[in-house]
């Protein structure tokens, strides 16, 4: 496989049924000892993917990164439910990548924002406002977890 250009939009594809072992291994990245934590469970990721909301981008070694964003149309916003870069490639912007493609989507659909929520163990905030996301002020507790909610209006 020749080498990709990781930033161009058409490098991101949907996630097909053999990638969730990788995907799961990506995420396991950000395993947290919680009860329900499934973002990392090949049967949550298979069912993302079944339903068209896994995206991934792919390089020579395979899923370089992954990202699944839900569409809540009631709500007129988007939603990045899972994000994650393969440990040798974080720091090179493919995170960033991730965060633009889910933006394109969520304003190709006519909706009005982009939310994430991230706990706080992560040390996110600053890669998700350097994105553009804005951090509500409140802070929100999942299984006995904090988190913070950003939202990026369009």
């Amino acid at each position: 496989m020749s080498e990709l250009d990781l930033s161009a939009p058409e490098a991101l594809t949907l996630a097909q049924a053999a990638d969730v072992a990788e995907i799961a291994v990506l995420n396991k990245q950000f395993h947290l000892d919680i009860p329900d934590f499934r973002w990392d469970t090949e049967a949550w990721i298979a069912e993302e993917i079944d339903q068209g909301r896994y995206y991934v981008l792919r390089d020579a070694k395979g899923v370089a990164a992954a990202l699944c964003l839900h569409v809540l149309t009631e709500q007129s916003v988007g939603g990045v439910e899972a994000i994650a870069v393969r440990a040798d490639l974080r720091g090179s912007g493919l995170g960033k990548i991730l965060v633009n493609h889910a933006q394109r989507l969520a304003q190709g659909l006519s909706l009005e924002a982009l939310v994430v929520e991230s706990f706080c163990a992560y040390g996110l905030e600053v890669f998700y406002t350097k994105c553009g996301f804005v951090r509500d002020d409140e802070l929100q507790q999942f299984r006995g977890h904090d988190y913070y909610r950003f939202e990026m209006k369009f």
